[in-house]
């Protein structure tokens, strides 16, 4: 298996939700569904990047606190299978969204 993974360089990103804005998703969890949805990330006609997302509900001290944990590739594939290197991860731009 270890031959099927490809070494691709990548960003671990935190997403958390706004302390004003956990009680709604506590009321309804079906909300927590949404949170990584792949309707809401950039889709790219140029480049295919990877992505793996995983939900937290609760942090270290094991109140509520609903969260995203992703991985985030530097790079993804063309239409043409070839792997184009992304040399910088703009903060900013996922920060403002």
């Amino acid at each position: 298996m270890i031959n099927d993974i490809l070494n691709i360089p990548h960003r671990h990103i935190l997403f958390t939700i706004p302390e004003e804005l956990r009680p709604f998703f506590s009321y309804d969890r079906t909300l927590l569904s949404k949170l990584s949805s792949p309707n809401y990330f950039t889709n790219s006609d140029i480049v295919h990047y990877g992505l793996i997302t995983v939900i937290h509900t609760f942090g270290r001290d094991l109140k509520w606190n609903p969260h995203i944990h992703a991985l985030v590739s530097l790079g993804g594939f063309t239409k043409n299978f070839t792997f184009k290197k992304l040399d910088y991860f703009h903060v900013p731009s996922i920060a403002g969204q």
